[in-house]
Formats: structure tokens, C-alpha cells, sequence
């Protein structure tokens, strides 16, 4: 088997493409899977192909090989803890805090899932809930107070949520 060398995110980003924009895309999980497991050339689409889940360790080792899998799970570390200080920071009132959930699932899902699977949640699960939550979120007084205009404390400045009762 020969590393896929990160092939398999680029196919997981090719399929943010529309095929007529790019109708030759570059292999995704399914294909570097297969081969991986049955042989070189083993891959015949809606024939014969892996339907596996390989996880963040699996599918770093098809990238790049077993020894990538620790740097891997570090950068999931980072970005774990990233979350974590990001919710840490949030205020009760601030309507942020409807991302907290999505954050949660999102963390487990990068251990247990592939790219392209964590496309399909983001998108779905993250991205219009995203969307509604900004679009339903004003900046209070942009930290500014209203009669003074001057600078108010920065922990009471965040988005909040349209309709709810002002501090």
C-alpha cells in the first residue's frame, strides 16, 4: 500500500465542489480504503469498495502511517481544548452558548469519525444552527454604555439573543 499523503481530506474538500465545477475528483477514503485493504486495484466503484469508518488513528494511517497517529491525536488535544476555553469564556446570556452541544458531539466525532463524515455533520448539524443563532443574535451596545458611551466592562459584552430582556 502507498500513503494516500493526504489525499483523502482533499477528496473530503472536493466534495464542497459542485461536479460541474470539478467533475474529476480527487479519491476520497473509499477508494485509498479499499485498496489499502483488498490490494492495489481492488477498487471498482458500486462493484467492489470498503464501506468502513476508520476513525481519526485509521484514516491518519492511511494518510501518512502508524507513527502520524500520535501527532493526530495532539492536534485533536488543541482543538478540544480550544473548544473548551472558547465555552469557558461565554456569558450566560450570550446566545453563543447554542453552540455548546454541537461543540461536545463535534469533539467525540473527531475521534470516532472520517473527514468526510465530519463534512456531513458539520454542514448538517452545525452550519444552519449557526446560521439561525447569528441571524437571531444582536451585539448589545457594543460594549459601549448607552447614556455615556463609555467603555463598559468587556465580560458584559457578547451577542445575545433577539427578544430577551436587556441587563
Amino acid at each position: 500500500y502507498e500513503y494516500a499523503w493526504g489525499q483523502t481530506y482533499l477528496g473530503t474538500a472536493a466534495l464542497l465542489v459542485p461536479r460541474g465545477f470539478l467533475p474529476e475528483r480527487p479519491p476520497t477514503k473509499v477508494k485509498l480504503g479499499t485498496e489499502a485493504m483488498f490490494g492495489m486495484g481492488s477498487y471498482r466503484p458500486g462493484v467492489w469498495q470498503a464501506s468502513n469508518v476508520y476513525g481519526l488513528a485509521g484514516e491518519t494511517m492511511l494518510n501518512f502511517s502508524p507513527l502520524a497517529v500520535p501527532v493526530a491525536f495532539i492536534l485533536l488535544g488543541l482543538v478540544v481544548r480550544m473548544g473548551r476555553y472558547f465555552i469557558n469564556r461565554l456569558e450566560g446570556r450570550d446566545s453563543r452558548v447554542l453552540l455548546v452541544p454541537f461543540l461536545g458531539i463535534l469533539s467525540i466525532n473527531l475521534l470516532t469519525s472520517d473527514s468526510d463524515n465530519l463534512l456531513w455533520f458539520v454542514v448538517k448539524m452545525g452550519a444552519v444552527p449557526f446560521l439561525v443563532m447569528v441571524s437571531g443574535s444582536t451585539r448589545s451596545s457594543c460594549g459601549k454604555s448607552p447614556a455615556t458611551g463609555a467603555q463598559q466592562n468587556p465580560k458584559t459584552f457578547a451577542p445575545r439573543i433577539l427578544g430577551a430582556p436587556s441587563p
